[in-house]
């Protein structure tokens, strides 16, 4: 419970559409567990990093990508996913994923990609996987939390080309009623 699997994942998407070209992703995650068995583990997964498009908009050569307007664009991707370990170092996984990509209205267009994927595969734990049953001590969960962040950046006008301050505020508030789940 205290120590989620994190890492470094590169990704290759093939898209035929013959508009947007392939995806490569580049990417940090993180990927706590919400539920674990000696052989099962069921794991929330949060990714971040970039994205290359090999074909962007181009108002002569490709005016029908009016999804992606640069080659770099940011990469999110959020799921969740199931490991079955057959052995301490092999894990059989499953996972459903959803993926965004965009380039944050730095360059028009900007509607950005969005992509379902479902996952199968194995992973190779280095250095084998070690369960360990979580003790829930109740005097160390907090039951409330309010988070505000605020957000500076700059947008583009879709009408002018000219570049803005944007920001944006956000207050969270969110109540604890396990040691795993808020």
């Amino acid at each position: 419970w205290k120590y989620p699997s994190y890492g470094f994942e590169l990704s290759y998407d093939y898209i035929d559409n013959g508009v947007t070209g392939n995806k490569l992703g580049a990417l940090f995650f993180i990927r706590p567990s919400f539920y674990k068995t000696e052989r099962l583990s069921l794991n929330v997964y949060l990714g971040l990093g970039l994205s290359y498009f090999s074909k962007i908009y181009h108002k002569t050569y490709n005016p029908h990508n009016t999804y992606i307007g640069s080659h770099i664009n940011a990469l999110i991707n959020l799921g969740v996913q199931a490991d079955y370990f057959v052995s301490e170092y092999m894990a059989l996984t499953a996972a459903a994923k959803f993926s965004h990509s965009s380039n944050g209205q730095m360059f028009r267009p900007n509607f950005g990609l969005n992509f379902c994927q479902f996952e199968v595969g194995c992973e190779y734990y280095l250095d084998g996987y070690k369960y360990d049953v979580p003790e829930a001590k109740e005097s160390n969960v907090k039951d409330n939390a309010v988070n505000i962040s605020f957000s500076p950046g700059i947008t583009e006008s879709k009408h002018t080309g000219e570049h803005y301050f944007a920001s944006s505020l956000s207050i969270a508030y969110s109540r604890k009623f396990h040691p795993c789940f808020a």
